[in-house]
């Protein structure tokens, strides 16, 4: 019993120093970790930052100009019949969206699903506003309806209201 004793006197301290030692350096380590991969996602953050904000304005310079007075107006060519000037102005819808998609990775899915929505809707507003106007409408006639069908919408149109998420995501950035 006595040697377990003296065993025991020599070893106890020795475990206590151990344990000590083990969890000075494990909270060491972990802290260390935790600075590396703030440090990083800092880094990261601060590279992606101006890619992000960039992303915005392009999807915020692509709702401008697909509202439906401004699409009218950029592409009025009185030329064109009713068919060829919706087909005009659908092919430059989905060509500005086509030129934009890579922009998803750099923006939440909130933001994202509100482009895709506005660019849909606009297409459908577009294909309804086109079937409501008589058999003999020229693309002037289009244009025009278009002006007014959007005028009517005011500061609620879907493009405005994507706008205003976005603009509330690049706050929130800040």
């Amino acid at each position: 019993m006595e040697t377990f004793l003296e065993i025991l006197k020599y070893t106890l301290p020795s475990l206590i120093v151990f344990a000590t030692a083990y969890l000075l350096v494990n909270s060491a380590l972990e802290h260390i970790t935790k600075k590396v991969d703030q440090e990083r996602r800092f880094g990261f953050q601060k590279d992606t930052l101006p890619l992000r904000l960039q992303a915005y304005e392009r999807l915020i310079i692509f709702l401008e100009r697909n509202q439906l007075d401004t699409l009218a107006m950029r592409l009025l060519d009185s030329d064109l019949s009713l068919k060829e000037y919706q087909g005009l102005l659908i092919a430059s819808i989905q060509a500005e969206f086509d030129h934009n998609i890579s922009q998803q990775i750099y923006v939440t899915e909130q933001s994202w699903i509100a482009v895709r929505f506005v660019k849909d809707d606009t297409i459908r507003m577009m294909n309804m506003i086109t079937a409501s106007l008589p058999p003999d409408a020229v693309s002037k006639d289009l244009a025009m309806k278009l002006i007014e069908v959007n005028g009517q919408g005011g500061s609620n149109t879907p493009a405005q209201k994507a706008i205003g998420i976005i603009h509330q995501e690049v706050k929130g950035m800040f």
